[in-house]
């Protein structure tokens, strides 16, 4: 789990209107995720994405979180290249030096 920086990130609700919408999303993306419905949850996760880069920024654990469970959707749908390409973006957010080959 990566460590929490925001209110979104800990176990306190939401507090306004943009952090609301942007739980609801993910959560609507983890349940069509569970339900094997990959494109559902692939369009949550990008929605939530784009409002959580607006409202916290585009380089935030928030912003890292959503982004990593969109590359494991894109792995699951066997887009590999897609995912390594979002853990890269996540370990630039989350300042992490990526493996070299």
């Amino acid at each position: 789990m990566l460590a929490a920086t925001n209110d979104l990130e800990t176990n306190r609700a939401p507090c306004c209107p943009a952090e609301l919408s942007i739980a609801v999303l993910v959560m609507m993306a983890q349940e069509a995720k569970r339900q094997g419905r990959y494109p559902e949850a692939e369009a949550f996760l990008n929605r939530a994405g784009e409002q959580a880069k607006m409202y916290f920024g585009p380089e935030t654990v928030s912003v890292a979180t959503i982004l990593w469970d969109l590359a494991s959707i894109h792995q699951k749908q066997g887009r590999s290249i897609e995912a390594d390409e979002l853990c890269r973006e996540v370990r630039e957010i989350l300042g992490i030096q990526g493996k070299r080959k």
